[in-house]
């Protein structure tokens, strides 16, 4: 996908007219790509450096962060993980105020995990921090994600009946906060449509029933079971990736599979650097000691640390040759291991000029080991992959950088760090789903029908959670979004509707 259907370049029009805009729409129908599309054009229009003050580029999730070059949602607003309505007030410190009054825009990808509470007094705070009455004090937002997909993180104290007045519990989805409607206009919700990454309309239409959960949802899921109940065929050496809901073995697992080949491994060590913007460049390493400290590594896609055998199965991580179909979430199996310098002659013929520089200068950069690894890809192409740069902004002090292959281990992987990815095989377990939208995330990570393999499923898979299928429905509809959740989260809590974000945050006076 190359050009911009018209839905898109509606949302680019719109975006670039300076509204504030959310875009949403199933697995595949190009919600990243027209990000990036977006970023791009507002790079043209403020120059890199200004881009950097006055576009704040996060996601909800570090894994979602990476495939938009940008950071966490949290990070960028200077606030860690919040457990009472009293963090919030963290986001006054000065240096923090200082960057935010700077931004034009905040752009926020898989929108579906931030939650009604933290959407609300964001809002609130925004305005207060800007010095601003305006909804978000003026700052327009950019929303991009699938509200049927993974959901916000449900804190265990919203469950509980003695929860502490001054307790964040995460409630709700964004959607359901007073505070949206005011910032997100009805014709600046714009659904996507088309979809690319499967390319079979009836695939695509059985994974679109089992996302929104339709009537014949369970019957679509029996039949795609039965449809893919059977080994995925690969080419030679390949196994497709087992998608599982929960992260306790997936490490595990892909550990003891590259033990259990024979050899030796090779070890590559990232190396990773800060880089400050030049009008910090004057202080001291304590300061890029601090910026390096706050978790933007841990994030990133590529690891600190990888080790690689012939015969290991790998996924890649970035695009290498779009035309030729190796892109970012590509699999394959390591068959050889080649010199460096023979690998860029070969990258010559695929890699552009100023991928091939970057790719030079990552070699250079990784001088402790002179061998890559030599992929065949499912394509049956073979490609030496050499080191490559990963970027993640850090709003108004500069940038981490990492050198790594964009490799990783690939045996296994879970349903969290597969969204974004397109899988050309993969296996999948839809046993022990404990969250709405894991079973359709899972599944529509396969390009192609042929690629999937169910090896499990339970006719209790959790279902769409209710309040999405209603906010879909007004969208489709062109009616208001449905109100009252908020209300019933406020009677719950406190015994009356309405409570707002003013109102939160005094709670901490409360305790």
């Amino acid at each position: 996908m190359t050009a911009l259907d018209p839905i898109q370049e509606r949302v680019v029009d719109r975006v670039c007219a300076g509204r504030s805009v959310v875009f949403t729409g199933s697995a595949g129908t190009g919600k990243t790509f027209l990000l990036n599309v977006i970023l791009q054009r507002l790079r043209e229009k403020y120059g890199e450096d200004e881009f950097k003050d006055r576009v704040a580029v996060t996601a909800m999730t570090g894994i979602a962060a990476t495939h938009i070059q940008g950071t966490t949602f949290n990070a960028v607003i200077g606030l860690r993980v919040p457990t009472t309505y009293a963090n919030f007030m963290c986001m006054l410190r000065k240096d923090n105020v200082t960057r935010i009054c700077r931004l034009d825009m905040l752009v926020v990808d898989e929108c579906s995990m931030m939650s009604a509470e933290l959407f609300e007094l964001f809002v609130f705070m925004m305005a207060m921090i800007r010095r601003k009455s305006q909804p978000a004090g003026d700052l327009q937002l950019v929303f991009s994600g699938d509200f049927f997909q993974m959901p916000p993180v449900c804190k265990q104290q919203q469950l509980s009946k003695d929860i502490d007045a001054n307790a964040f519990t995460n409630f709700g989805y964004a959607f359901q906060a007073p505070s949206w409607p005011l910032v997100f206009q009805r014709e600046d919700h714009i659904m996507l449509t088309n979809i690319f990454r499967q390319a079979d309309a009836c695939f695509a239409a059985q994974l679109n029933t089992i996302r929104v959960g339709t009537a014949d949802a369970i019957a679509t899921l029996a039949d795609l079971v039965a449809a893919c109940s059977r080994p995925v065929e690969c080419a030679d050496g390949i196994k497709p990736t087992q998608v599982y809901a929960r992260n306790a073995d997936v490490d595990r697992v892909n550990t003891a599979e590259l033990l259990a080949l024979p050899g030796e491994p090779v070890t590559y060590a990232a190396i990773d650097e800060v880089v400050l913007r030049s009008a910090l460049t004057s202080n001291n390493s304590s300061t890029s000691n601090n910026v390096s400290a706050k978790d933007h590594f841990k994030d990133c896609m590529a690891s600190a640390s990888l080790q690689l055998k012939v015969g290991a199965q790998v996924m890649l991580l970035k695009n290498l040759d779009t035309a030729a179909g190796l892109v970012n979430g590509s699999r394959g199996v390591v068959v050889a291991f080649l010199s460096k310098a023979r690998a860029l002659q070969e990258a010559r013929e695929y890699l552009g000029a100023a991928q091939l520089a970057d790719a030079a200068l990552a070699c250079a950069k990784t001088p402790a080991v002179q061998v890559v690894p030599v992929v065949r890809f499912v394509n049956g192409r073979e490609l030496a992959v050499t080191p490559a740069l990963f970027v993640q902004q850090i709003l108004g002090r500069g940038e981490c950088r990492r050198v790594q292959l964009p490799l990783k281990l690939a045996w296994t992987v879970t349903i969290h760090k597969s969204q974004g990815l397109t899988l050309d095989a993969v296996q999948v377990s839809l046993s022990g789903m404990f969250v709405p939208g894991q079973a359709y995330v899972a599944l529509s990570r396969a390009r192609t029908l042929s690629g999937l393999e169910i090896l499990d499923w339970d006719r209790r898979v959790v279902p769409p959670d209710e309040g999405v299928r209603e906010f879909y429905a007004s969208l489709e509809a062109s009616e208001p979004a449905p109100s009252g959740a908020w209300d019933a989260f406020c009677i719950r809590r406190w015994g009356r509707p309405g409570v707002t974000a003013r109102e939160l945050l005094d709670m901490r006076r409360a305790t």
